[in-house]
């Protein structure tokens, strides 16, 4: 047992979070602090959705606190890495951007992953709440990025722009 403890400063974390245990449920996610605004992305799908995909919410911060909330229709993603899973090699994102307008508010974010990492949600210890339904999932492979985070557009008329580290996930 340690009497003391360990001091980080600057050190960058991820905060893992859990969407829990549904079914056939995948979802995009991610987290950055670009300059001086720090931004949350995501959406839940279900896997036998018949209405296409949701659109993703985003998020901004401030110093001041909350700024606007954007609804991107989708993320485009450039899957130009090749990771190994299981002894599989499997496509990953290497890039992602999405984009969303708003009024006059407009928004564009551009990720470039520089890590990625992939669980394959059929095995046993990934288990999902239904080990028998886990292996007919269309995306089963999780995986998880760190990454560049570059934020551009305007909100109430005065622009945003920022750069930073970040965290993302989705499906594959």
């Amino acid at each position: 047992m340690r009497d003391a403890c360990e001091r980080y400063d600057g050190t960058q974390a991820y905060h893992d979070h859990n969407w829990g245990v549904w079914r056939g449920v995948t979802w995009e996610w991610g987290a950055s602090r670009a300059g001086s605004f720090t931004f949350l992305y995501g959406r839940v799908q279900q896997e036998d959705s018949t209405n296409g995909e949701s659109p993703l919410f985003f998020y901004l911060v401030d110093s001041l606190g909350f700024r606007t909330m954007f609804r991107p229709a989708r993320i485009d993603y450039v899957d130009d890495r090749t990771i190994r899973v299981g002894g599989r090699a499997l496509r990953v994102p290497a890039r992602a951007t999405f984009v969303d307008a708003r009024g006059r508010d407009t928004l564009r974010v551009e990720l470039e992953i520089e890590d990625a990492v992939a669980t394959d949600t059929r095995t046993p210890q990934a288990e999902r709440g239904d080990p028998l339904a886990a292996r007919g999932l269309t995306r089963p492979y999780f995986i998880q990025m760190k990454g560049i985070a570059r934020l551009s557009g305007r909100v109430g008329g005065i622009p945003i722009s920022g750069e930073g580290t970040g965290f993302f996930e989705t499906y594959r």
